[in-house]
């Protein structure tokens, strides 16, 4: 069998879009086109097998999915579910000895979203802990995780490891490159952030998880860092609209507040344009409105089409972060942290430094380039569906 391009983006979407509104419901025809060898693969490599496989047994398994098809969905989704559930042993552990030890501390991103936002723990693969400490509490953080069995990874020491179980440390905000710099992440130390923020669990004082909102905004940071190249990561932001676990409406004021006051509306909007486009979650107009009255460049108004059209392959995501950065000193400090930070699996050598100035620099040229044309404001260039 074989699906031509345009079935191929939208058919996965469409079940996202079921799943999203609570509809899960395959029929056999649709449940058949995911067999095809080049959207199967996608379906792995983007994050939402556990997704699909959640549809069809909402669905009763539809007579058109082929028995292997459903084993392979069915071992994906076992195994993710048991590697989450070692990532929330994990993740527990590190809450209580916070807690005894009194180390203030976020918990976001995946270990919060399986726990609070999916409807099943094995829809949504986590690959590591995300926990954010303040600077000042590093050594006692290296000692707690150390006395855990945990080691930093050798390329990179905020990123600690125990067999399949990853921490990564963020320092006062979790953020691009984790730059120690309020604007580029939600900050540990802004009195806001952790007003809002909820206890991790009941009788909780030192450990906390972000509220919707912000979360929100934790996911299109993240997503933006990586290129949007996962479409699990739109689901995040999906459910966390949507609600799933958590009950009541979004409150879209202070997610507009949030996102202007700490100059987020340029990633916000372009990862809310790709929900609205795509039509995953209900966003408002209005919101789109507001977050788009900041200019784009013509080569950020190119991005945004691509993501609208789902070619994410085109984006460069640390290119458009640059650009959403405001002041010199900031962009030299983004740039001198996306060279020079080690990551885990770029290695130190000449040739990971020499790629890293490469991709950095010809997002720069680009959108210097594009600064000669300058555009209107986001929401005038880009229809949306």
């Amino acid at each position: 069998m074989t699906a031509d391009k345009s079935a191929g983006i939208q058919r996965p979407l469409d079940v996202l879009r079921a799943v999203a509104a609570r509809d899960a419901a395959l029929d056999d025809a649709a449940a058949r086109s995911f067999q095809d060898p080049v959207l199967w693969e996608g379906l792995f490599r983007e994050g939402i097998a556990g997704i699909l496989f959640f549809a069809l047994k909402e669905s009763r398994r539809p007579s058109g999915f082929a028995p292997a098809a459903w084993d392979a969905l069915e071992d994906e989704y076992a195994t993710v579910t048991g590697r989450n559930m070692v990532l929330a042993r994990a993740t527990q552990k590190i809450v209580e000895a916070c807690e005894e030890n009194r180390v203030p501390a976020l918990i976001l991103r995946g270990a919060r979203l399986i726990r609070d936002v999916y409807p099943e723990m094995g829809m949504r693969p986590v690959t590591d802990i995300d926990a954010v400490f303040r600077r000042d509490d590093l050594a006692r953080v290296r000692a707690l995780l150390e006395g855990m069995g945990m080691r930093p990874h050798p390329a990179c020491p905020l990123f600690f490891e125990d067999g399949p179980v990853y921490v990564d440390v963020h320092l006062d905000a979790a953020g691009f490159v984790q730059i120690p710099d309020p604007q580029m992440g939600l900050s540990l130390r802004d009195e806001r952030v952790w007003k809002t923020s909820v206890a991790w669990q009941t009788g909780a004082s030192y450990v906390r998880c972000l509220d919707r909102v912000h979360e929100l905004i934790a996911c299109a940071l993240h997503a933006q860092e990586h290129s949007y190249s996962r479409l699990s990561w739109f689901m995040d932001a999906a459910f966390l609209v949507e609600g799933s676990r958590e009950t009541g409406a979004f409150d879209w004021e202070l997610f507009l507040e949030a996102s202007l006051r700490r100059n987020f509306s340029k990633p916000v909007f372009f990862l809310l344009s790709y929900l609205k486009a795509h039509r995953l979650a209900r966003v408002p107009w209005r919101v789109l409105e507001v977050l788009g009255r900041q200019p784009l460049n013509s080569w950020e108004r190119r991005s945004l089409t691509a993501l609208e059209h789902d070619r994410r392959r085109e984006i460069f995501g640390e290119g458009l972060c640059f650009f959403s950065i405001r002041g010199a000193a900031r962009r030299f400090l983004f740039l001198w942290y996306a060279l020079f930070r080690p990551r885990p699996g770029t290695g130190r050598g000449w040739v990971s430094l020499f790629l890293r100035c490469a991709r950095i620099a010809a997002a720069g040229i680009r959108g210097i380039l594009a600064k000669v044309f300058q555009g209107d404001a986001i929401h005038d260039n880009i229809p949306l569906s």
